[in-house]
Parts: structure tokens; C-alpha cells; sequence
């Protein structure tokens, strides 16, 4: 099985499937996943408020989907 088909299928099992998006600490009020973000951030641009840094200050909103 191709890893792509793996990947859907997995999404099929778990119901829902992450957005290709970054998000900041900024647009979280959880003070778990502030932290979670935190520690993972890896793009200069969150794609929800559009806040732009010269260092990472987003990360990948599939791995915040695992803990909600």
C-alpha cells in the first residue's frame, strides 16, 4: 500500500483530517497547547492571525489535532 492511501485511510479511522496550515501561540487559549505550539514551531507565519516573525513562531496545526 502506497503511503498516500495509508495516510487516507488513517484519516478515514480517525474521523477527521488536519489542515496544511500553521498556527501561533497567539491564537490559542489553552495554556497545554500554547505550550505544544511552543515547543514545535518551525514556520516564520501563522496562517490564521498573519502574524509574520524573522524566527518560527507557528507550528503545524496536525500536530495540535492529536491532543484536542
Amino acid at each position: 500500500m502506497g503511503l498516500v492511501k495509508a495516510e487516507w485511510m488513517e484519516s478515514q479511522e480517525r474521523g477527521w483530517d488536519a489542515p496544511d496550515k500553521y498556527v501561533c501561540s497567539d491564537c490559542v487559549d489553552d495554556e497545554f497547547l500554547k505550550d505544544y505550539i511552543q515547543n514545535d514551531v518551525d514556520a516564520l507565519t501563522c496562517d490564521y492571525c498573519g502574524r509574520q516573525s524573522n524566527e518560527p513562531i507557528a507550528a503545524p496545526v496536525e500536530g495540535i489535532m492529536h491532543p484536542i
